[in-house]
């Protein structure tokens, strides 16, 4: 074991250090285990043997220390601290570390480490060691069950995990803590795993936020999944394609995420997941064309290329099967081989979830396409004619184009050939794209175009610039097509997801390192700036007895990169001369931005010129070879025109609308102008969203499981500024809220009478007391009915509107946390000016309160919506029983009355039937017994009709006796006829059945009537003259009177109007129709 005694080093000693500086003796007992500094371990355990004093003037001590090897020591006060009394493998939280400091929380976390225990609290942040390996039940659906069915302000404890973090966000999201959104950062250095962490907090909140996931019906999460497990499934499939197409295998990280994404998860008002929205930073496209020793390309080139050995042919697609016989037997320059390592998922995981994102096969086969034709374009090389031309590998410049056509193809005509197939353009104009280059001169009248040949490197260049277009030109157009199909447009909050690449420092260092590490100084400088700045500045402001935390700040290191006159500047201003670049003279004038500590010049001697940069993680040597024309990002237009007359519809549409030329009168945008402008648009979103942080820390450089290097983490401890974050926390309040805020939310608790009923609240001692006297002036000041404001009601009691605020909060921690609140002085230390801070038991204690409240609220109202709807159902059962009761009384009315009804059209039938049964029997008899004197019946013959006619003989005058009755229309003596009693008989008893035959026979000399029955009856004699209400004139007999008595007889209209012209059908029937001229 490397053992050692350390060097003083030249930096202020942070707090825990301070404190074994300045103990005596007595504090230090022999025999008491300590930490010692090793070179090896960071810090290791050894047990005190005996503590000198040296024979300086300064008063050191030195400490003797025997290591668990058996070998003892002698260190310096600096290089000693003590041991934790606390079980360290049990303690969750490293603020509960007694004492803290760097070597506590560095034996804690290797502690857990040991015991698969990979996260631990950080005060609010979350500590993840990345493990290496899956461990068992980590993520599974109980775990996620477990921390989503956890209540507001529970008191229970929990193991610390990242979902704890994401529960945290979703909770105050719904709680609508903060009008912009939730924001989680997960930072670290590449193959700190930040790429998985960022998938398994992406996963829980898609699952929990599932609008249909509902865990109040003790159901288990599995089964709560419905029609919202396609958004969650269209959002998590969203990553194997961008880990695909954006991550590759690196020297530090097997997984590494060559750009920056920020996934926006938008939710509805009710928390609900309804989309997502997805904003990627600065692809590493110059890895396409060029990985350094130990790099790998991106993942979807080793997929494609190892597409043979996962899945059998019957499985697969046919178009997969066809590139795979066009990759066969070729070997390309662009996917380097590595030793233990190869494609992280299949080609098929990849097209399952394009399948599953809704992307067709077409346009699978469209997208792998062009990644099949990059694979054979980086395969062309190219030969030097001379300084100035160069040309095909393949070609001789003795050749013709014919000549050349007949030979055998090599390797690179056989690429080119296979490349323009693929993207649909021709052979010959690739080849003048790539070996020549044309410049325009003149204006829009008079315009000249030159064509220049290209040297090979320049050829090369172009080879690789095609290539990147390609490539960064396909990523962004897959990013656009999984927002069309995540993104929803109605939305009303997020919670963001930053996982971005971390801390890189590699033995060559270019423009993307250099952008990589400024990202994640700019996300450490808001780190510091929000947590431990700010924080501790509000303090601060607020009179909250603080002693301030001296922290590392890495602004200096920023003012280098992005300042005034900083690295960024000089590099761009090469960019903007337009000229042949001198890296030398690049290095000297970057050299001399700043004199300042963060930039300087690397210690050992190189070729390549290069500038050293202190970063918060460690220093960094960026070489100036090629990095400027990696700041140009210049993209012929040539290349452009040539993609967009593709014979390919898809590769066509992908540079429809992409254009290279800049706006005139301003300066070129570079990359580094581009990346700056949208990471400060990133750090705006990020400064208006409440923050939540997860650390991911690596714990050895060989990614090996089960491994632990602990000066490796501790340096990331350090960088990552965990011990000043565990400090503040462990010192500081997680919660502040204004005063208003705070009686908005928790005000409802002063009128609880349940607190009132125990008495809690009326022993607040200096709290309490003064406001019910304070209420009490304002009801005896003011009358009952008076308008004068609160406001000016406080005022007259000498009390402004901010203190009774204040005592009105005091109230309601006293009554929630007891009287010992404020007699331990929370109200003096935890009541700022403007807000008031709350440890975390407080504020899940006032939370729990809120709950249990905000419960017995809600079933009182739903006991009263319940009683309601008892009500209005028993109202409505009442109306119910009156509309029923009145319906059936009005239809057994109605039914009632037609019974009558018909019952008496029964009855008139049965006494109309009775009536013409008396009639009949009645003309029976007079058919019977009376004939008339001077008349006979004849019979007539059948030829005849075998009816019987009335013979009358006018001559024969001789009454009837009186007892016989007479036939009707018959001369009956005055004296012997009663006209009430015996004509309306007669008249009664004619009917139709009578048998009487209309026609009439007069005998004698009298009237001789035949025929139909008609109203005009011509007599000449007076022989009815004499008949009571009979009128003779003219020859016509008519009836004037209706007869009284107890028959019924229905006759027409009166017949005297134009009788003797009517038609017989027309005719209206009178008293003459019923005269018989024969009988039966």
């Amino acid at each position: 074991m490397d053992q050692c005694t350390p060097v003083r080093r030249k930096r202020k000693p942070d707090n825990s250090e301070s404190e074994i500086v300045n103990a005596d003796k007595s504090s230090v007992q022999c025999g008491q285990q300590i930490y010692i500094r090793s070179k090896q371990h960071g810090w290791e355990t050894a047990v005190l043997k005996d503590v000198t004093s040296d024979n300086s003037s300064h008063g050191n001590k030195d400490f003797v220390a025997e290591t668990t090897s058996g070998e003892e020591l002698v260190c310096r006060q600096e290089d000693v601290l003590h041991c934790s009394n606390v079980p360290l493998c049990s303690t969750e939280r490293l603020s509960d570390l007694a004492p803290l400091n760097e070597a506590t929380v560095l034996h804690c976390l290797w502690e857990r480490f040991k015991l698969n225990c990979i996260y631990t609290k950080a005060g609010s942040t979350v500590v993840a060691v990345n493990p290496f390996k899956d461990i068992s039940g980590l993520y599974s659906l109980d775990t996620v069950e477990a921390y989503c069915t956890r209540q507001p302000g529970n008191q229970e404890s929990r193991a610390p995990h990242i979902y704890e973090i994401a529960e945290e966000a979703h909770g105050r999201l719904q709680r609508d803590s903060h009008p912009q959104g939730q924001c989680i950062i997960v930072s670290g250095e590449s193959g700190a795993g930040k790429t998985v962490s960022a998938k398994h907090l992406l996963r829980y909140l898609t699952v929990v936020a599932n609008p249909h996931t509902d865990l109040s019906q003790d159901r288990k999460l599995s089964e709560c999944t419905g029609k919202g497990k396609a958004i969650e499934r269209r959002i998590l499939d969203s990553n194997p394609i961008l880990e695909a197409f954006g991550n590759a295998v690196t020297p530090r990280n097997n997984n590494s995420s060559r750009f920056g994404k920020f996934i926006q998860l938008q939710f509805q008002r009710s928390g609900h997941v309804k989309g997502a929205k997805i904003e990627t930073y600065l692809l590493e496209k110059t890895r396409v064309v060029h990985q350094g020793a130990g790099d790998c390309n991106f993942h979807i080139f080793y997929q494609l290329c190892g597409a043979s050995s996962s899945v059998p042919d019957t499985e697969q697609p046919g178009w997969v099967c066809q590139l795979r016989t066009l990759l066969q037997g070729h070997s390309f320059n662009i996917v380097p081989g590595k030793e233990g390592v190869t494609e992280r998922k299949s080609l098929q995981t990849t097209l399952e979830a394009m399948s599953d994102i809704g992307l067709s096969d077409h346009l699978q086969q469209a997208v792998l396409q062009v990644i099949t034709a990059i694979l054979f374009l980086c395969n062309v090389d190219f030969t030097a004619e001379d300084e100035d031309y160069s040309r095909l590998s393949s070609q001789s410049a003795q050749m013709s184009f014919l000549e050349r056509s007949c030979l055998e193809l090599s390797a690179t005509c056989e690429a080119r050939l296979q490349c323009c197939h693929l993207l649909g353009i021709s052979a010959d104009s690739l080849e003048q794209v790539l070996l020549h280059r044309s410049i325009e001169s003149g204006g829009n009248k008079r315009r000249s175009v030159f064509v220049k040949p290209l040297s090979i490197a320049d050829a090369r260049t172009r080879r690789d610039c095609l290539a990147m277009l390609l490539y960064s030109r396909l990523f962004d157009w897959l990013v656009d097509f999984l927002n069309q199909q995540i993104k929803s447009e109605e939305q009303s909050r997020m919670i963001g997801l930053l996982d971005i690449y971390g801390f890189e420092m590699f033995d060559v260092n270019s423009l993307e390192q250099l952008c990589i590490n400024y990202a994640n100084e700019k996300l450490q400088q808001h780190y510091v700036c929000h947590f431990l700045g700010d924080l501790q500045r509000e303090y601060e402001a607020e009179h909250i007895p603080w002693r301030h935390i001296d922290y590392h700040d890495n602004q200096l290191c920023l003012d280098v990169l992005e300042g005034r006159v900083g690295v960024f500047g000089v590099l761009n201003e090469e960019v903007y001369l337009n000229r042949k670049s001198n890296p030398r003279s690049l290095g000297e004038r970057v050299l001399d931005v700043n004199n300042s500590a963060p930039i300087k010049r690397p210690k050992t001697f190189s070729t390549h010129p290069g500038f050293v940069i202190q970063h918060y993680a460690g220093d960094v040597r960026y070489d100036l070879e090629q990095i400027t024309t990696k700041n140009k990002d210049n993209i012929p237009v040539e290349l452009v025109r040539l993609l967009q007359q593709s014979d390919n519809a898809f590769l066509s549409h992908l540079f429809e609308e992409f254009h290279t030329v800049e706006m005139s009168g301003r300066k070129r945008k570079t990359v580094l102008t581009k990346f700056k402008v949208s990471l400060d648009g990133l750090l705006a979103t990020l400064k208006s969203c409440d923050v939540h942080y997860v650390r991911c820390i690596k714990p050895n450089q060989r990614s090996q499981p089960g491994q632990l290097d602990p000066t490796f983490v501790l340096q990331q401890l350090k960088a990552n500024g965990i011990l000043e974050t565990v400090e503040i926390c462990r010192k500081g309040y997680s919660a502040r809220l204004p005063y208003l805020d705070f009686l908005q939310r928790y005000g409802l608790l002063i009128r609880d009478e349940e607190w009132r009923a125990d008495g809690s609240g009326d022993n607040g001692g200096e709290v309490s007391d003064p406001v019910e006297i304070l209420l009490q002036k304002q009801r005896s000041a003011t009358p009952r009915q008076s308008t004068t404001p609160q406001r000016v009601l406080r005022r007259r009691t000498g009390l402004s509107s901010l203190d009774h605020t204040r005592k009105c909060c005091a109230v309601v921690l006293s009554r929630v946390l007891g009287p010992q609140f404020v007699q331990n002085g929370g109200v003096r230390d935890q009541f700022g000016k403007n807000k008031i801070f709350l440890l975390q038991q407080q504020f899940e204690a006032l939370e729990a309160a809120r709950n249990v409240l905000r419960a017995r609220y809600a079933m009182t109202l739903q006991r009263a919506w319940r009683r309601y709807l008892e009500w209005r159902q028993r109202r409505r059962m009442q109306a119910v029983r009156v509309i029923w009761a009145a319906w059936k009384m009005y239809t057994e009315r109605r039914c009632r009355a037609r019974q009558h009804m018909a019952a008496c059209c029964i009855q008139r039938g049965v006494q109309c039937w009775l009536a013409k049964c008396r009639l009949r029997d009645a003309l029976k008899a007079i058919h019977t017994r009376t004939i008339l004197p001077g008349s006979s019946w004849v019979q007539q013959s059948p030829s005849q009709g075998g009816k019987r006619k009335l013979q009358l003989n006018p001559s024969d005058r001789h009454p009837v006796s009186s007892g016989t009755p007479c036939p009707q229309g018959l001369a009956v003596s005055k004296e012997n006829l009663n006209p009430r009693t015996d004509l309306p008989s007669v008249w009664e008893s004619l009917s139709e059945d009578s048998g009487i035959d209309d026609g009439v026979q007069v005998g004698g000399s009298g009237y001789n009537m035949t025929g139909p029955p008609t109203k005009r009856l011509k007599l000449t004699c007076s022989t009815y003259g004499n008949l009571h209400d009979v009128h003779v004139g003219d020859g016509v007999i008519t009836r004037r009177k209706i007869p009284v008595g107890g028959m019924r007889f229905h006759t027409r209209a009166s017949v005297l109007k134009n009788a003797h012209v009517v038609h017989k059908r027309e005719l209206e029937r009178g008293i003459t129709d019923c005269l018989m001229d024969e009988l039966d």
